[in-house]
This record gives C-alpha cells, structure tokens and sequence, in this order.
C-alpha cells in the first residue's frame, strides 16, 4: 500500500508538471517489502514464496534501511559478495 500510494502521488505530480516529492525518504526497506509480499498474497501469485525467500535474503542486507541509503554501491556491493 505504501509503495502504491506514493507511486500515484508521483505520477499525479509529474502529470501535473510537478518535481515529485522526496516522501520516499521516510520509507524503509521493510515496508517496501511487506508492501510486496502483500501485493503477492492479494493477487495470489504463484511464486510467493519465492518472493518471500528472495526478500528474506535482502533483509540480512537491506533490512532497517531507508530507501535513500540503499544506494547503488551499496546494492553492487552485496550483489558481489553472493
């Protein structure tokens, strides 16, 4: 729901001409990822739990952070540490 909600905001923001909002800052990771599972429970997708495993994995890395502190070395980083 929070990724939903703040995805329509931007989208209504740059429809209107608008520099979208910096709101993204106070999401964290783990909401980002409950959103998604939740999205994969609603619409009863068939790889949820692979989608739960993968965020499993991300969560040892990425769990408790901000979305603006999961930069991109920070995410090669991780990826060449698998």
């Amino acid at each position: 729901m929070v990724a939903k909600k703040l995805m329509d905001r931007r989208e209504g923001e740059i429809a209107q001409g608008k520099v979208p909002s910096v709101l993204f800052e106070k999401v964290s990771f783990d909401e980002l990822a409950e959103e998604f599972i939740m999205d994969y429970r609603i619409n009863n997708k068939k790889s949820l739990d692979r989608a739960e495993l993968s965020v499993e994995h991300l969560r040892t890395e990425f769990g408790g952070m901000r979305l603006p502190d999961i930069t991109t070395p920070h995410i090669q980083r991780y990826v060449s540490e698998l």
